[in-house]
């Protein structure tokens, strides 16, 4: 089969946003232990949206693609835990999520992406970054892993939209004056080397 990378990839995004945009907004509607409680996509646990999109991305593009995907989850790998793998016919697809975290934890996991896969296997790391409107103006973890990682984050190829969440700024009391948008889902392309890629239309 042969098929447009890029146009895979934006499939991919858009089912990413879209499976968390309904899942904030059915978290929303459900009560914590206090009114004030926020639960939405940036209290849940990492390992469920993983588990979350993976699921989706798999049933939605063997329907869009109407081709057999296999999916397969916390995959074991030479360097540590895969959060997602999906293959279609002999390619294969991997993904990171980090939710949250410090800009650390991002470089740690685009680095064990590339140091379990070759560049043959299409690599993706996912952040959903609870952002403040500071940090968007200032650029923030995007922009520091996207320095530190230049040579590994392919940016042409990424790709952000927000998830506002009024209810997650209201309450959440590290934040102080901080006015928090909401969450910001960045998707990158990994590659070991970027100079040595090629983009175009590949055959499976």
């Amino acid at each position: 089969m042969n098929f447009d990378l890029k146009k895979l990839e934006d499939k991919i995004y858009n089912i990413i946003v879209d499976t968390l945009s309904s899942e904030e907004k059915e978290l929303r509607n459900i009560k914590g232990h206090d009114d004030d409680n926020y639960i939405g996509v940036l209290s849940a646990p990492e390992l469920y949206l993983a588990f979350l999109i993976g699921k989706n991305i798999t049933s939605k593009l063997s329907l869009a693609l109407n081709e057999e995907i296999v999916w397969n989850r916390e995959v074991n790998k030479s360097y540590g835990f895969t959060d997602f793998e999906f293959t279609i016919g002999e390619q294969i697809f991997a993904f990171e999520l980090k939710i949250k975290q410090t800009w650390d934890s991002y470089i740690n996991d685009i680095d064990k992406l590339n140091k379990n896969y070759e560049d043959n296997i299409n690599k993706y790391f996912i952040a959903i970054i609870d952002v403040s409107k500071k940090e968007l103006d200032e650029g923030g973890r995007v922009k520091y892993i996207e320095t530190k990682r230049e040579n590994n984050l392919d940016s042409n190829k990424r790709k952000f939209e927000i998830i506002k969440s009024e209810k997650y700024e209201k309450n959440n009391k590290y934040l102080k004056n901080d006015s928090v948008c909401g969450a910001l889902i960045g998707m990158w392309r990994v590659v070991n080397n970027k100079n040595n890629y090629e983009d175009g239309v590949r055959s499976i």
